[in-house]
């Protein structure tokens, strides 16, 4: 491995480096090589099939050679093929001697991960013990390889395991060279907790969840037994669905989020306790410090919820005390009379706003002929100016739409407004 890297200039002198594998992660690491100066060239087992340039265009200057040939030509190789066929390595054992092999794979599942007795890299290291097996880059994807994490806001850290020091340090400078952060592991048995990194599902969300299906039940169960079996206050089934759900939304909101500011004051008492900050503390104080970002995170989804489901419910169906019904009373000219129009209040993002109900009218439009002309006069007490409907009997129906759209528009252009079909 001598001439790899030079350690006073902290520079890679060689600038060949071969990847084993042609899949969309050896297409993403061979872009962002070549985008960092490197020269790249792939290994496959049919290269005159593959064609990188058709996939992608920044792959133009990636030659695609045999994996025998791959070998030859570069000192360091990434080996970007699924475990399942790191066998068909073993016949370039020999070529591989001097040789850095950057172990990219991960198990398929956490299952999996248990299951084995010792790591992917430190199988490919036993299965070709003439190479320097370097576990690294598997915590990255292809989506993160390709793209830059300033951008994205991804993950920048590669962190490196290998039993050869000057190996761990030839691809720690590598990864610098891709703009990533180099963070040694140590030896190669560390590889075991790299590789499970990714495929933890919600890393860390396991006790959080757990503590999120307990306490949902216990205040489902406290709210039921006080407003359905107890009946402080008495709750009708109907609310049910909406109402009560939101209640108990709202208390998991408050219990959850006070739990993140809880676990902080514990620890500021144990600390004094133990006079001192360095003090390690105790496990399930330990394991409370750390699920804090969760907790929180589902105390603002309950949150959410509850703001959501208290906009549902701000309705007469649910609360008709809020609302107060009234009526407009429209004047009939030349001793006509007045008609009331009866009014109800309906909430909306705005406020409250009043609908007519034109079914009202009926019975007085019954009284007038077919061809009588009638004309109604709102107050302007109600709507701020005079405003009034002009049509015949056989149109007083109309005279519902009218009130509606006044009150929604809550803004007349004109002062009067006629029947279309007068």
């Amino acid at each position: 491995m001598k001439g790899l890297f030079d350690f006073v200039s902290g520079k890679m002198e060689n600038k060949e480096v071969g990847i084993i594998g042609t899949g969309d992660f050896a297409r993403a690491l061979a872009k962002r090589l070549t985008y960092s100066g490197y020269r790249v060239t792939c290994g496959s087992r049919n290269p005159q099939a593959k064609n990188l340039a058709r996939i992608d265009s920044a792959l133009t200057d990636v030659s695609v050679r045999s994996v025998s040939e791959c070998i030859q030509t570069c000192k360091i190789l990434f080996v970007a093929i699924p475990p399942e066929v790191h066998n068909t390595l073993k016949k370039y054992n020999v070529g591989l001697a001097g040789k850095i092999l950057i172990d990219i794979s991960n198990p398929t599942s956490e299952e999996d991960a248990d299951a084995m007795e010792e790591s992917l890299a430190e199988n490919l290291a036993r299965m070709l013990p003439a190479a320097t097996v370097v576990k690294a880059f598997n915590t990255l994807s292809a989506y993160g390889l390709e793209v830059d994490a300033s951008i994205t806001n991804g993950n920048r850290d590669v962190m490196v395991a290998g039993d050869d020091i000057q190996a761990r340090n030839t691809v720690m400078q590598l990864a610098r060279d891709l703009g990533f952060t180099a963070m040694d592991h140590g030896g190669l048995k560390m590889s075991r907790e790299l590789e499970r990194i990714p495929v933890l599902l919600f890393n860390g969300w396991g006790l959080a969840t757990k503590t999120v299906l307990t306490l949902f039940p216990a205040w489902f169960a406290l709210g039921y037994a006080r407003y359905y079996i107890l009946k402080q206050p008495p709750f009708t089934l109907n609310l049910f669905p909406v109402n009560f759900l939101n209640k108990i939304f709202a208390c998991m909101a408050v219990s959850l989020l006070a739990s993140c500011f809880v676990p902080g004051c514990f620890a500021a008492f144990a600390q004094i306790r133990n006079g001192t900050k360095y003090a390690r503390f105790s496990h399930w104080l330990d394991a409370w410090l750390r699920m804090r970002k969760q907790l929180g995170i589902y105390g603002l989804m309950f949150a959410l919820m509850h703001v959501v489901m208290s906009v549902v419910i701000i309705q007469p169906a649910y609360f008709p005390t809020w609302f107060v019904s009234s009526s407009v009373q429209v004047q009939v000219p030349d001793g006509g009379g007045t008609v009331t129009v009866p009014m109800s209040s309906v909430m909306n993002l705005k406020g409250t706003f009043p609908v007519s109900e034109p079914a009202m009218l009926q019975p007085y439009t019954r009284q007038k002929a077919p061809h009588e002309s009638v004309v109604f006069s709102f107050d302007n007490s109600h709507f701020g100016k005079d405003v009034f409907f002009k049509g015949n009997a056989r149109c007083m129906l109309s005279l519902g739409r009218f009130v509606t759209q006044c009150v929604e528009l809550c803004l007349f252009q004109e002062s009067a407004w006629y029947c279309s079909g007068c």
